[in-house]
């Protein structure tokens, strides 16, 4: 059995990077420090709008197209059929769903606020009413976050220590024992990645809501008379 090149470095990037800023989104939510709560928030943008360009364009098991859990491949996996590399169908239905739901969970928390010093970085571009409704939803998300989080824990232990599948390991190193060679068609696509890291720092720079102009300070026109 060979070692194929299963998860290219950048998906490995991504997906390692991702557990680290939902750690740091949670911890500092809970500790009440929200301005490193909306950074880390701002990082899950950039890190999803990164996964979506690279899952277009990518290497080629990183491609939506690659494992989108299409009703014939969910059939497969149910009966016992699959043998295909990458995700299995179940797993590329949770994953899809995470990343749907972290990407309304970063959208609404631009436009949040919590009634006192905190407002998202684009808050300012509509009104309160709906922040506050953005907001309700955003917290409401928090719970189905954690929910997928228990049971993918529950699902990875499941595989690993019941099923006896290494499924963490080409996570880390990318490889999976397989009896084909290494696909190199999809290897060295620096354009690709150049790109899909381009697109990701510039909307990640609209998430920060610095182009936003500033409301001045008015000016004093005469001296107040105490």
């Amino acid at each position: 059995m060979k070692s194929k090149q299963i998860w290219d470095l950048p998906t490995r990037l991504f997906h390692w990077l991702l557990v680290i800023a939902i750690i740091g989104v949670f911890i500092s939510e809970k500790l009440n420090a929200m301005d490193l709560h909306r950074q880390f928030g701002i990082a899950i943008g950039g890190l999803l709008v990164f996964r979506l360009v690279w899952g277009i364009i990518g290497a080629r098991h990183s491609r939506f197209t690659a494992f989108f859990p299409t009703p014939t491949r969910l059939k497969l996996y149910i009966q016992g059929k699959w043998t295909a590399e990458g995700h299995n169908p179940l797993g590329a239905l949770a994953i899809l769903l995470l990343l749907s739901i972290l990407t309304i969970q970063v959208a609404t928390g631009l436009f949040a606020n919590d009634d006192s010093t905190f407002f998202g970085p684009l808050a300012q571009l509509i009104n309160k009413e709906i922040s506050d409704r953005l907001t309700h939803v955003h917290r409401f998300l928090e719970y189905l976050i954690i929910g997928w989080i228990i049971v993918h824990l529950i699902a990875i232990s499941i595989h690993v220590w019941i099923k006896k599948h290494p499924i963490l390991r080409p996570m880390i190193t990318g490889g999976k024992s397989l009896s084909e060679s290494i696909d190199k068609k999809y290897l060295g696509r620096a354009i690709a990645l150049i790109l899909s890291i381009s697109i990701a720092i510039f909307v990640t720079y609209i998430m920060t809501g610095s182009w936003i102009s500033k409301p001045q300070p008015l000016a004093i026109t005469s001296t107040p008379n105490f």
